[in-house]
């Protein structure tokens, strides 16, 4: 971001997800550490980030074979992918699950469309 207006923008437009924001968090839960507006997604409807303190790929798979080997599964906890889902306001995706969410948020249909997007981030 390089101007004051391109920063301005960027901030008008999450205000603006803030709902659609805060109801694919409620519907992800423990999925994800938290979904964000994205400045940087051109092409992509959504993607997945590592947290600060998220474990690589490469980790989260050690852990789940750890956990697989133990009886009492101590490291299941940890082996959880806490990415953080940024999602694309410009993208027609993200712009009929907005309106899904509108007017049907219950629809399974709905649920469907939040879960095809985390898997395909």
């Amino acid at each position: 971001l390089d101007s004051e207006e391109e920063v301005s923008h960027i901030k008008e437009v999450a205000q603006e997800y803030e709902p659609l924001v805060k109801w694919l968090k409620e519907q992800l839960g423990d999925r994800v550490q938290d979904v964000k507006v994205s400045a940087r997604l051109v092409d992509s409807a959504a993607t997945l980030v590592q947290g600060a303190w998220g474990m690589s790929p490469m980790m989260q798979r050690y852990m789940r074979a750890q956990a697989a080997s133990t009886a009492d599964g101590a490291f299941a906890l940890g082996a959880r992918n806490q990415a953080i889902l940024e999602i694309n306001p410009d993208s027609m995706v993200i712009t009929k699950l907005r309106r899904a969410m509108e007017t049907w948020p219950d629809a399974e249909s709905t649920k469907d469309m939040v879960m095809m997007l985390y898997e395909t981030a």
